[in-house]
C-alpha cells in the first residue's frame, strides 16, 4: 500500500475553554464548580479505502450523526458528521472512571478543599454532557484485495490536539487535554498533546485512610503510564518500516477479530498542571487520522 492510497480516518472538532482557574503547587483545577466549561462543535469521520472501514456507533453525549456517501477518485467515501452543542468541564480520571470535586468557596486563594467529590456516571446517551466528549466507532477490515492479511492500523501524521490560532490562550488550552481510546471496557491508549513529568489523575479507593482535597476514600496521585505525547505520529509505507522505527500500531485487525469497536474520550484533566488561568478563553481542535497497512509475511 503506498501513501497515495492509504486509508484516512479524520475526526475534527472545535472546543472553547472558558471559566476561572486556580493553581496549586502540583495540580491546577478550575475552582468554579459549573461555569468553567468547554464547548464542543462537531466531529467528522471519513474513510476512502477498501482495506479499512469506519462507522459511527453511538455517543454518550447528545449528538446528531449525519452520514453522507460520495465518490472520490472512483472510491466510495463514507463521511459521518457528529454535531451537538455539548459542553464539558474539568474532571479527572483514567478514561474509564471520572470524578469532579465540588470546591468549598471559602478556600479559594489558599489550599483547595472540596465539599465532596462527585462520581461521574457514564451509562446512557447524555451522561457525558457537561463533562467530556465521548463517541464510539466501529473500525473494520474492508473488502479490498489486501483484506485477507492482518491489518495494522496506525495514527497518521497530523493526528493532534492543536490550538485553533496562535492566540496565547488557544496555545495554553491545548496543554490540559487528555484523550483515551477504549475497547472491551478498558482504556488501551492514552494521548497528551503536551509532555508532562507525570500524568496524575484522581481515583476512588473506598479506603477511608486515603484523602484527596479533604475528601476521604479518594487519591489524587495515581499516574497513567505509557502515554503517547505531543506530535508523536507519522506515516510509514510498510509495516516493516514502521517496526524498524519502533512505531507501534494503534490496532491490529485479524481474520479472527476483523472488527473492533473503539470509544474515544476527550476531557480537560483537572490534575494537569496546565489547567490554569492562561488557558481561559482558549480554542483548540482535535484531528484524528488513521491509516492501515497489511501485515505481509
Amino acid at each position: 500500500m503506498n501513501k497515495k492510497n492509504k486509508v484516512l480516518l479524520t475526526i475534527m472538532g472545535l472546543v472553547v475553554l472558558s471559566g476561572i482557574a486556580a493553581t496549586s503547587s502540583t495540580f491546577a483545577w478550575f475552582t468554579t464548580v459549573r461555569s468553567a466549561s468547554i464547548s464542543y462543535s462537531s466531529a467528522t469521520v471519513e474513510t476512502q479505502d477498501n482495506d479499512l472501514s469506519v462507522h459511527y456507533v453511538s455517543s454518550l453525549n447528545t449528538m446528531t450523526a449525519t452520514t453522507n456517501d460520495y465518490v472520490n477518485d472512483g472510491k466510495t467515501v463514507n463521511n459521518v458528521v457528529l454535531s451537538g452543542g455539548n459542553k464539558v468541564t474539568d474532571i479527572s480520571g483514567d478514561g474509564i472512571d471520572f470524578y469532579k470535586p465540588v470546591w468549598k468557596a471559602n478556600t479559594y486563594g489558599g489550599g483547595q478543599v472540596a465539599d465532596r467529590i462527585d462520581d461521574i456516571t457514564l451509562a446512557a446517551a447524555g451522561d457525558a454532557d457537561g463533562y467530556l466528549i465521548d463517541f464510539t466507532l466501529t473500525i473494520a477490515r474492508g473488502s479490498g484485495a489486501q483484506s485477507t492479511n492482518d491489518l495494522n492500523v496506525y495514527f497518521d501524521a497530523g493526528t493532534a490536539v492543536t490550538a485553533a490560532s496562535a492566540d496565547a490562550a488557544d496555545v495554553a488550552a491545548v496543554k490540559a487535554v487528555r484523550m483515551a481510546a477504549i475497547k472491551g471496557g478498558a482504556a488501551f491508549y492514552h494521548y497528551s498533546p503536551e509532555a508532562e513529568t507525570t500524568y496524575n489523575y484522581l481515583t476512588k479507593t473506598g479506603d477511608d485512610q486515603d484523602e484527596a482535597w479533604g475528601v476521604k476514600e479518594y487519591l489524587d496521585t495515581e499516574v497513567l503510564t505509557d502515554v503517547v505525547e505531543g506530535a508523536a505520529f507519522d506515516y510509514y509505507p510498510t509495516v516493516a518500516e514502521a517496526a524498524a522505527d519502533n512505531y507501534e500500531p494503534f490496532l491490529t485487525l485479524t481474520s479472527a477479530a476483523p472488527t473492533v469497536d473503539v470509544t474515544f474520550r476527550f476531557w480537560i484533566e483537572g490534575e494537569d498542571e496546565h489547567a490554569v488561568n492562561a488557558a481561559i478563553g482558549g480554542v483548540f481542535k482535535i484531528d484524528l487520522k488513521m491509516y492501515a497497512l497489511p501485515v505481509i509475511a
